[in-house]
């Protein structure tokens, strides 16, 4: 049998101590068509296929740590990793795939005095041991999705269904919300993880971006500052991946900042040097402008006495008459 690392469990400590107490003060025979089976102490790892003879024991794996992120609507995949990884790690994948348990009965005679098959009890303990891990590891909204359920697999199957089903019914939604996003304020840092976290969302649902879409919606939305970097990648006779391109973002920011402060230096320059010659301009005219409206007065005054003699005699001959 192969040996696994034994996980002694604190999240179940009062199962993992009676399933010890059992194993090291019992001897437990099974009726196994002839064959008498002992069940020591449960101390260590459990065989994958939970196979067993009569020099084997069954160590079930507990599993003493807690999933850093647990289950809602919208952390499937990164759930699913951590998960998925302890369960391979410990070599468990076939309590998640579809491998059929162990016949409860031998026989037909096991099946009338009602005793089990050995292997069928080794996996039925595993099963709940991991039923019990997982639903550990998910919050109340998804719990209550999980009542039905009794094994592991059924368990499995049915949180993968759901949340393909969820994603699948909102693709179209997020292959616009991805065009749309735009760096703006944020980091380049946190530009990149939104747009990985929106293709996450594809894969997810087995509708995989391939590098060139993931690059294409990394540079539509990046400001103009980055075109002369856009352009230079785009005529490269081989083709970037998207970590490479990520990497040369990244290493570029500091260049490319660097000719923004001195645009920005040049440009305030330029509007200084504007400003001033403006205001001096402006100064020039304004010392001249009285200087023009006092010759013009000039040249278009009338004399006062003629234009009024003349209004004098005017006005005394008509009233003469």
């Amino acid at each position: 049998m192969v040996k696994r690392f034994n996980m002694v469990s604190e999240l179940f400590p009062p199962l993992s101590a009676n399933m010890a107490n059992v194993g090291a003060n019992t001897n437990v025979t099974h009726n196994n068509s002839n064959t008498n089976i002992p069940i020591n102490q449960l101390n260590g790892a459990s065989n994958p296929n939970l196979s067993r003879n009569n020099s084997d024991e069954f160590n079930p794996v507990y599993f003493n740590h807690n999933i850093s992120i647990r289950l809602n609507d919208h952390n499937f995949l990164l759930w699913k990793q951590q998960v998925f990884a302890a369960i391979r790690g410990n070599r468990l994948q076939g309590f998640i795939q579809d491998r059929a348990p162990p016949p409860q009965f031998l026989n037909d005679v096991d099946q009338a005095s009602n005793t089990f098959n050995p292997d069928f009890l080794d996996w039925e303990v595993q099963d709940k041991l991991l039923v019990s891990w997982l639903l550990s590891s998910m919050t109340e909204s998804i719990l209550t999705r999980m009542v039905e359920y009794n094994t592991i697999r059924k368990m499995w199957n049915a949180i993968e269904m759901h949340f393909t089903l969820q994603v699948s019914s909102k693709i179209l939604k997020f292959r616009t919300k991805l065009q749309k996003i735009r760096k703006g304020s944020m980091s380049l840092n946190e530009y990149l993880l939104r747009i990985k976290q929106h293709v996450d969302l594809f894969a997810s649902v087995g509708d995989v971006l391939s590098d060139r879409d993931h690059i294409a919606a990394i540079f539509k939305g990046l400001p103009t500052e980055y075109d002369a970097f856009i352009i230079s990648t785009n005529t490269h006779i081989e083709e970037y991946s998207v970590v490479e391109i990520e990497a040369l973002l990244l290493a570029s920011k500091s260049r490319i900042e660097k000719t923004n402060q001195e645009l920005e230096t040049k440009l305030s320059a330029n509007l200084a040097t504007t400003d001033l010659d403006q205001s001096s301009k402006a100064n020039t005219a304004y010392q001249n402008y009285p200087n023009r409206t006092s010759r013009f007065y000039n040249q278009s005054r009338i004399p006062p006495s003629s234009s009024y003699g003349s209004s004098s005699r005017g006005v005394g001959r008509g009233f003469n008459n």
